[in-house]
């Protein structure tokens, strides 16, 4: 790489080089602006599918009622708001794992484990399936419910995460990247904290690691190391 020193686990005397403090630059850049926008969409379907969950809490209360006979208007839509309000508990509460994993049969009978929307995080494709048993069908409904809940959640999670990644040490993240480029294989943490002071660890770890390219190694002794593709990309970065 060029205008990288050979590789060496004392501590520098200078800056990372241009091309790699450019290369964090644009990641942060880059992924503030999705999670942001991620975030936003996020909010807005939630809030869409809030409304749609308390509208049917309201029938359901309004159907109860009417069994047990005149209830005022107000009580239905106070019930209703309650009700909604329980599924972001329930959402906490939940066993997602085990939500997300249904059993059904098809047509020949034969029981199939699927598992529904791992990427995504919830499982609210898992109605298109045809749920045989009477235990799937209330795990389909019971995530039809958490949908609203869940969606609002991940948009709050995304946009703290936009926040983090926007205040990241950008100077910190450069010099760890070009330790892990400039090495042939990985780099221990112990190796890394003398060569690279100055850093927050504990904030700068946990957000190098959604770097594409940046592996943990957990093996002792444990520490990093920067896939190919990463490093070719970082070279290739303009200065």
């Amino acid at each position: 790489m060029d205008d990288v020193l050979p590789e060496t686990r004392t501590p520098r005397k200078k800056g990372p080089p241009k091309r790699v403090v450019r290369w964090v630059e644009q990641y942060v850049r880059r992924e503030t602006i999705l999670c942001r926008a991620g975030a936003a969409f996020l909010f807005l379907f939630g809030l869409f599918a809030l409304l749609v969950t308390y509208w049917f809490w309201f029938l359901v209360v309004t159907i109860f009622l009417a069994g047990i006979g005149p209830q005022s208007w107000m009580l239905r839509f106070v019930v209703a708001g309650v009700l909604t309000a329980l599924m972001f508990v329930a959402e906490r509460m939940a066993d997602h794992d085990e939500l997300e994993r249904l059993d059904v049969e098809s047509d020949s009978g034969t029981r199939v484990a699927i598992y529904v929307a791992r990427v995504s995080g919830y499982g609210y494709l898992s109605p298109a399936f045809s749920a045989a048993s009477a235990h799937a069908a209330v795990k389909v409904a019971s995530v039809i419910l958490l949908i609203a809940p869940r969606t609002l959640m991940t948009s709050v999670r995304l946009l703290k995460r936009s926040f983090r990644v926007s205040k990241m040490d950008v100077d910190g993240c450069a010099r760890v990247l070009t330790e892990l480029c400039e090495a042939s294989g990985k780099v221990t943490f112990d190796d890394l904290s003398k060569s690279v002071r100055g850093v927050h660890w504990g904030e700068l770890l946990p957000l190098m690691r959604d770097i594409l390219g940046v592996v943990f190694l957990f093996t002792p002794p444990p520490g990093l190391t920067i896939a190919d593709h990463l490093r070719d990309e970082i070279v290739a970065t303009k200065a």
